[in-house]
C-alpha cells in the first residue's frame, strides 16, 4: 500500500472531510510527508493533530502513528 493511501485512510478514519483529505494528499505529493506540517495544516483547519511521529510511519506495521 502506498504511503499516500495510508495517509488518506488515516485522515478519513479521523473524520477529516474528504475535500480536506484530498487537499492534504495533494500537498504531501508536492512536498513530501512531514508529520509536523500535516498536523499544522489540520490545526489551522480546525482539526486535531493526527500524526505524532515526525519520522512519519511506524516501521513495524507501516501505518501512520496516531495520537490516542
Amino acid at each position: 500500500m502506498s504511503e499516500n493511501i495510508k495517509i488518506e485512510l488515516e485522515l478519513r478514519q479521523n473524520y477529516v472531510d474528504s475535500d480536506i483529505t484530498e487537499s492534504i494528499v495533494r500537498y504531501v505529493n508536492a512536498h513530501g510527508f512531514d508529520a509536523e506540517d500535516v498536523n499544522e495544516l489540520l490545526l489551522e483547519l480546525g482539526y486535531d493533530e493526527i500524526f505524532e511521529d515526525v519520522n512519519n510511519f511506524n516501521h513495524q506495521n507501516n501505518y501512520p502513528q496516531t495520537i490516542q
